[in-house]
């Protein structure tokens, strides 16, 4: 490890956690003046933020910007929520702090969404409050042990709130179940919202994996849930998390669709086998705000909320039933991830 003053220390790998990319390590050094620690969820979009690395081997290079979003999630990148903002990061800033304006450190710089390879105004950080937690579980653990439910979950926001008729939008919102797995055998089904996990209220769903891995594997666990418009209660004993790791949360890709548009078809059988589903719409044409919203040719609406969707006719009849104004969740599968993208019925056009 080299320290701004230019001394050099050997340092021990305390323990790794890859899903989160943080990583703690121990040196022998005195005299150190350690960075003020800051509370990440306090940020908010527009806050001025700065960070300071070695890009391409330059060090004690100072970048500036703004938080662009908060609770950014990204496929792979398990249960983070990043801190998104327009800092510039290349290559040699990744582990970096990113301060804010009081110089308090607010996150660790960990990645960039790139075309090129270098910079391009987009760049995430792990929220501080996180890695300090998982730094904390490493120190105890040398590893981050978690617990697995069985089922792949999305955070909530208020207008996927609205179109389930919950007014907190807060929780886990059950996209997935996985055959024989814990929340099978607990009875979850898609569509459910996990609003409480032992009593403590589950913020979103990274919040919920920690709170699991707290809790353990092997011991019953009692899950708040929101399901068709009523709270009701699981019991649920959390299993070991596979070898494989912790499965990474599904994040919707595009935004909530105005209007539908959407040319649908339904899925033969060897399709389905491919996709390994039971049933959904195969999106054959995808027009107007649809389109523009991100929805394309290609992609499987698996259900509306909690409802299953097997036909066009099952999709029409969904359509029926709702009023001009009223919100909805479609359940869109791509490319092996599934999401729900919430969408509001366009209002009559007045004459």
């Amino acid at each position: 490890v080299r320290l701004a003053d230019g001394r050099h220390f050997p340092a021990r790998l305390v323990g790794m956690d890859r899903i989160t990319d943080v990583a703690l390590l121990k040196i022998e050094a005195t005299g150190l003046s350690p960075a003020p620690i800051g509370d990440s969820s306090k940020l908010a979009v527009g806050d001025w933020v700065a960070a300071i690395g070695s890009p391409f081997g330059f060090p004690g290079s100072v970048t500036a910007g703004i938080v662009s979003a908060k609770n950014r999630f990204l496929s792979g990148s398990g249960e983070t929520a990043f801190i998104q903002t327009d800092v510039a990061i290349n290559p040699g800033s990744s582990g970096s702090p990113l301060f804010n304006a009081d110089g308090e450190v607010v996150g660790l710089n960990s990645l960039i969404y790139s075309g090129s390879g270098g910079y391009m105004g987009v760049s995430f950080s792990v929220p501080i409050n996180l890695a300090v937690d998982i730094a904390g579980r490493l120190r105890s653990h040398g590893e981050v042990r978690r617990a697995w439910l069985g089922a792949r979950l999305q955070g909530m926001t208020a207008a996927l709130a609205q179109s389930f008729g919950v007014r907190d939008p807060t929780g886990a919102l059950v996209v997935q179940v996985t055959a024989g797995g814990p929340a099978a055998r607990a009875g979850l089904v898609l569509g459910d919202i996990i609003t409480a996990f032992n009593g403590a209220k589950v913020r979103d769903f990274s919040n919920l994996a920690l709170q699991m891995s707290d809790h353990g594997a092997g011991i019953p666990a009692t899950l708040e849930v929101w399901r068709q418009g009523r709270k009701t209660t699981v019991s649920v004993v959390l299993a070991e998390s596979p070898a494989a790791g912790f499965r990474a949360p599904a994040t919707a890709d595009f935004s909530a669709l105005p209007n539908l548009g959407l040319a649908l078809t339904e899925i033969g059988k060897d399709l389905r086998a491919q996709l390994r589903i039971d049933g959904g719409l195969l999106v054959r044409q995808a027009a107007g705000q649809s389109r523009s919203e991100g929805i394309q040719p290609g992609d499987v609406i698996i259900a509306a909320n909690e409802l299953r969707l097997d036909s066009v006719a099952d999709f029409d009849r969904m359509l029926s039933r709702l009023e001009p104004g009223a919100g909805v969740a479609l359940l869109v599968l791509r490319d092996g991830h599934a999401a729900y993208v919430p969408l509001r019925i366009p209002a009559a056009k007045k004459l």
